[in-house]
């Protein structure tokens, strides 16, 4: 017994000596694999890279790591950072188009080091094939302005489509405003540095245009919506290529051109005054198409006043127009206006045809309060306010516009294109007065008047280079623009206090009053231009040659009635107070007034310029400047 326990004692050691030493043979082991491990790390490589010549930053260089997917590009200052490389020799390229290429070799990565590297690229010369580029040049944006403002031989100012886009303007007279040294009168005419309508001409795509005023030699930018132009660039010194009849500025507008690829757009917008939306507004039965900008002929002369029918009267003629005197109170709703484009570039006969429409429609409601005064100038040099008149105004506008453009290049060098526009509005309009006139009688007079003018134009136009001409410039254009101006069946009504404390109705032939006007103005303009550069393109003076001729003719025919107090024999007294829609219906009319035409019309008038013909001829000379 004490033999075995004797040897199993000595058997229990022995297994303990060895489990021992098995233990911290592997506690060896591990803490020798774990110390190699954290011996190893990945390194990273970072640097900054530099044009040689200039010592400038290089953005979006390629950098790489040869033999593997690791590699990154420079930032905006030129720096790059490429993590997680295991420790190793590698050899590092770096690409970039139009310099050669980079090869660092022997780049070596530590283990948990950064190796920074500072690299300079040089410019490389490549040698290609000839390549063919057509484009368009750009120039609705307010980069383009300034170029075209650079390059000018004359001092000019311009607003974009880009400008225009961003500002709330509806009309080219509001995005006008903008233009330095331009002022607008009468939210419609333009001023180039203080200086009248009369001495400015406007142009459409380098056109002249009709207007639609009857007393004035001008086209108001109101009617022309500002969504359809490209820029407006105003001129304010003279230039050889410049009409005959520039004095103090010219202003050249030009609508939108085809887009390089299709576009559809629609838009709408909505817009509240807060003097007039939602509240009391004058208005008066009109047409169906007004909200257009004209008439459906509602307002018409009557054709019983043309062709008078057998055994008529002046008091039956009478009869024939409306009766429809008065205004009446509505609730002015939101000002708003909408449009549509449509455009693209295809391809007819193999060549690029580009075309764009476009249409919109606005409708505006304003309400004015005004107060006019008559002043007496007296023999000591004072002045003194002998009358005043209270003068309430609402007008509704609406307007229709839009244009068609469609280009097509048959060649390289030859451009063809059609340009068309139509712009009109017409206003509805409720004055109200009332105060002392020359009558010296206290007055409440309204007056309802319609007034419509539109603009239209057709323009072909041709652009063509001439390489075997000394790589000279042709261009030539037709313009047929028409301008009209129509104010059918404006009425006038007066009530007087004759001192006896109610209004009558006041018997003069400005009273019962009624206008037909419609006016034409008619303008056919032809141009040719030759621009011929003078030497080389490193030399870029040229010379170029033009003529224009152009004629106009304008007609401006007007038509007046009043009602005139003719009681009829045994007919009953009538109540002058009534009012007018009263006064004047059919059965009044007929026995106790007569319609009367003014016979002496002096705002009529016809006009006409044949014959007129410009021949121009300028030097254009610029000098490029080579840096080193």
């Amino acid at each position: 017994m004490h033999i075995f326990l004797t040897s199993l004692i000595r058997r229990s050691a022995v297994i303990r000596v060895v489990f021992w030493i098995a233990f911290f043979s592997a506690l060896g082991i591990s803490e020798t694999i774990w110390a190699q491990e954290q011996a190893v790390k990945p390194g990273s490589v970072q640097g900054i890279i530099v044009d040689s010549e200039t010592g400038e930053a290089m953005i979006g260089v390629s950098v790489m790591l040869d033999g593997t997917q690791q590699g990154a590009a420079t930032d905006l200052d030129g720096n790059f950072t490429i993590r997680n490389v295991a420790p190793n020799s590698y050899i590092l390229i770096a690409n970039y188009i139009g310099y050669a290429r980079l090869t660092v070799t022997e780049v070596a990565v530590a283990s948990d080091k950064v190796t920074t590297l500072n690299l300079k690229m040089s410019t490389e010369a490549i040698q290609t094939k000839e390549v063919v580029i057509e484009a368009r040049r750009i120039d609705n944006t307010e980069a383009s302005i300034l170029q075209m403002q650079r390059r000018s031989s004359s001092v000019s100012n311009g607003i974009s489509a880009e400008q225009i886009k961003k500002s709330p303007d509806s009309d080219a007279a509001d995005a006008v405003k903008r233009v330095t040294g331009i002022s607008v009168v009468g939210d419609k005419y333009v001023y180039v540095r203080g200086m009248g309508e009369r001495y400015n001409n406007t142009r459409l795509n380098g056109s002249s245009l009709a207007s639609p005023e009857p007393l004035k030699r001008v086209v108001p930018f109101d009617i022309i919506p500002a969504n359809l132009l490209n820029n407006i660039v105003v001129s304010k010194t003279f230039t050889p290529d410049m009409p005959g009849d520039f004095a103090g500025g010219s202003v050249q507008l030009t609508t939108k051109d085809f887009p390089e690829k299709l576009t559809f757009s629609v838009s709408q917008t909505v817009d509240y005054n807060d003097q007039t939306t939602f509240k009391d507004f004058s208005t008066y039965k009109g047409g169906n198409t007004d909200w257009l900008g004209w008439d459906d002929g509602t307002r018409e002369l009557p054709d019983e006043m043309s062709n008078p029918p057998v055994g008529s009267t002046s008091r039956t003629l009478a009869t024939s127009f409306e009766n429809i005197w008065e205004a009446r109170q509505i609730s002015a709703p939101l000002n708003g206006s909408r449009s549509i484009a449509f455009g693209n570039q295809s391809q007819l006969f193999g060549r690029p045809f580009g075309y764009l429409a476009t249409l919109t429609q606005a409708t505006s409601y304003a309400s004015r309060d005004e107060q006019e005064f008559i002043y007496n100038f007296l023999e000591d040099g004072t002045v003194e306010v002998t009358d005043s008149v209270f003068i309430k105004k609402s007008t509704r506008t609406g307007a229709l516009g839009g244009i068609v453009d469609l280009n097509y290049k048959a060649s390289p060098n030859h451009k063809f294109s059609i340009k068309s526009m139509y712009t009109g509005s017409g206003d509805d309009e409720v004055k109200q007065f009332s105060g002392i006139l020359e009558s010296n009688f206290l007055v409440r007079a309204t007056r309802l008047t319609w007034t419509e003018r539109s603009l239209a134009t057709f323009q072909p136009k041709g652009e063509h280079q001439l390489p075997a001409l000394r790589n000279s410039r042709l261009d030539w254009g037709v313009t047929f623009s028409k301008g009209s101006y129509s104010q059918p069946d404006r009425r006038d009504v007066y009530y007087a206090d004759f001192g006896d404390g109610r209004y009558s109705f006041l018997n003069s032939n400005s009273s019962g009053f009624r206008r037909f006007a419609e006016m034409k103005d008619n303008v056919v303009e032809g141009n040719l231009d030759w621009t011929m550069p003078l030497r080389n393109k490193d030399d870029q003076s040229k010379i170029k040659f033009g003529g224009l001729v152009r004629n106009l003719d304008r007609e401006f025919p007007t038509r007046k009635f009043y009602m005139q107090s003719s009681d009829t024999i045994g007919a009953d007294a009538i109540d002058r107070s009534l009012p007018a829609e009263v006064l004047f219906n059919e059965d009044n009319i007929l026995a106790h007034w007569a319609l009367q035409e003014l016979a002496i019309n002096l705002d009529s008038y016809n006009a006409d310029m044949e014959g007129r013909r410009r021949l121009a001829m300028g030097l254009d000379a610029e000098q490029k400047v080579a840096r080193s």
